[in-house]
């Protein structure tokens, strides 16, 4: 193995453990979080009054542990219904 490869092989190995950490800090299950992101894009959604108000309909809707979840969107830039774009654009790939 040459060094291109071997510097390849460590940024490919880094980038899979980056994976796996946001991944495993998601604290709703995948398809969920697929769906929440469906939800929103929908159509016939309300336009965004600059609140987590559809998301947390959602979320209650489906049992879902509101805090916990209402806290990493927050984490991740998820602070109001429309902007639940910057999580998706994060996430969405690994979905």
């Amino acid at each position: 193995m040459n060094e291109s490869d071997h510097k390849r092989n460590i940024k490919k190995a880094w980038k899979e453990q980056e994976r796996q950490r946001l991944l495993g800090s998601v604290p709703i299950p995948l398809a969920e979080l697929r769906n929440l992101f469906d939800h929103l894009d929908r159509k016939d959604a309300p336009a965004c009054d600059h609140t987590l108000r559809d998301t947390l309909t959602f979320l209650r809707s489906r049992g879902l542990e509101e805090p916990a979840i209402v806290a990493w969107l927050n984490e991740h830039g998820g602070f109001c219904d429309c902007v639940l774009a910057n999580v998706e654009n994060t996430f969405g790939p690994f979905l």
